[in-house]
């Protein structure tokens, strides 16, 4: 596989903070390979964030990127 989506939900949140889970399968995974979706507030990209996820899907992504047509292009 090349890409691993992971759904975004507040209940993340709680699963994060009593498990390694998260952190353990984007290691092993690969942190530019995992793409967190359905990302609708700003909490969502903190959390991302702190896994090391860099790649975003979602109603709030798409919204910041279009106050600025400028940031739609990245350099990384």
């Amino acid at each position: 596989m090349d890409l691993v989506k992971i759904f975004w939900q507040p209940q993340i949140v709680e699963e994060i903070k009593t498990s390694n889970m998260f952190q353990e399968h984007i290691d092993r995974i690969g942190k530019s390979r995992v793409i967190l979706c359905r990302v609708d507030d700003e909490k969502a990209v903190e959390i991302g964030d702190s896994l090391g996820v860099n790649l975003y899907q979602g109603r709030y992504v798409q919204k910041e990127l279009m106050v600025d047509p400028r940031r739609r292009r990245l350099n990384l």
